[in-house]
Order: structure tokens, then C-alpha cells, then sequence
């Protein structure tokens, strides 16, 4: 009976060390799964409040010009209520071009060094990114090139691509492009790092 309890403890644990490794595109979707939702109050763009009426009716409609403060603090509001609910799940939805960007890391100012230089471009497979907060919905790199900042679509928050991820030989850190439309600048840098089995 001993030897039966020994054996089943033995082939647990030699269970638990032959977990599966993940592959490098498993890794990749990991980390936008798990970054993009940080950047949301980056992508999502707020809204602001209509347009002024012509200067002719101010009187009529009582309007008072706001200030440059108010803008500041509606800004800030919402960014923060976007911070809140992409920590939710499938509280936001995000337009994303299907298509992975190619990357070279080369070409990019960064210091520190990843295990790859380059990658080329590939296609996100389909659930692959399930597992983030952020709801997807894909376009097709034509849509995207098609419609770009003016896209018109009420059931997205925000129309995004991103490149491929570049990791460091230790897999701690990674490095992917983002780009979102209708936004300044036109690419940002993501540098994350992995911290308790999370990358921020």
C-alpha cells in the first residue's frame, strides 16, 4: 500500500513537470492579452462634448464657452473610467486588424537586447487573444487601410493594429509596436516586463 501512495505521488509530480511549453505565438498572445488592456485609456479616445453653436446664437442658447480646465478634467474622468472598465471582462470592445505588423527591433531605439531581431508579419488565429479583458472584434488590413481614423462603427470603442512581440532571452521582457488610428503619435513603443506571472 505504501509503495502504491509512493508511485502515484511520483508519476503527480512527474506529471506536473512535463507540463506543455508554449509556443512562441502562445507567448505572444499572452502578452497582448495581458498589456493591451493597461493601454486602453490610451487607445480608447474620449469623448468630447459637441461643437460650439455659431457664434452668432450664443446668446440665444445661453452658451458659455468651457475652460481649458474643464476639457482637462473631462479628459481625465474618462480615462479613468476607461482604466476601470478594461479591467473587466469584455467591457470594451476594440476594432483590431487581424494582421500582425513585422518587426525589427534594429530599428527602434531601445537598449536592451531580445533573443529575435525580426519577425515577419503573420495573422492572429481566431480566439487567440479570448483570454484578454479587452473584447475583440478583427478587421480584415484592407477595412483598416480603408477606413482608418474615420471608421464609423458603433459597437467599437477604438480601431488598433499591433506588430509582432520581441522577447528577451530570458522571456522576461518583450517589446511589440502598437498603432492607434485617430490618436498622436501614429506607433507607440510598448516595452513590458513579466512580474508575478503577469506582464505589465
Amino acid at each position: 500500500m505504501q509503495r502504491l501512495i509512493v508511485l502515484t505521488f511520483l508519476s503527480l509530480f512527474l506529471f506536473s513537470c512535463s507540463e506543455k511549453e508554449k509556443t512562441y505565438e502562445e507567448l505572444e498572445a499572452e502578452v497582448l492579452c495581458d498589456v493591451l488592456p493597461q493601454l486602453a485609456h490610451e487607445i480608447v479616445m474620449p469623448r468630447l462634448p459637441p461643437p460650439p453653436p455659431p457664434e452668432k446664437d450664443y446668446e440665444k442658447y445661453n452658451y458659455k464657452a468651457p475652460s481649458t480646465e474643464y476639457f482637462i478634467k473631462l479628459i481625465e474622468s474618462q480615462k479613468d473610467s476607461i482604466k476601470l472598465l478594461a479591467k473587466e471582462k469584455h467591457k470594451l470592445d476594440v476594432g483590431l486588424n487581424y494582421n500582425l505588423f513585422s518587426i525589427n527591433s534594429k530599428k527602434i531605439n531601445i537598449k536592451s537586447t531580445f533573443e529575435v531581431d525580426s519577425l515577419p508579419a503573420r495573422r492572429l488565429k481566431n480566439e487567440e487573444l479570448a483570454k484578454s479583458t479587452l473584447k475583440f472584434k478583427y478587421f480584415e488590413p484592407d477595412f483598416v487601410r480603408l477606413k482608418g481614423e474615420f471608421i464609423n462603427d458603433e459597437d467599437i470603442s477604438s480601431l488598433i493594429s499591433t506588430s509582432r512581440v520581441l522577447f528577451n532571452s530570458s522571456m522576461s521582457e518583450s517589446l511589440f509596436e502598437l498603432y492607434p488610428f485617430g490618436c498622436i503619435p501614429n506607433k507607440i513603443v510598448v516595452v513590458s516586463k513579466k512580474k508575478n506571472n503577469k506582464w505589465v
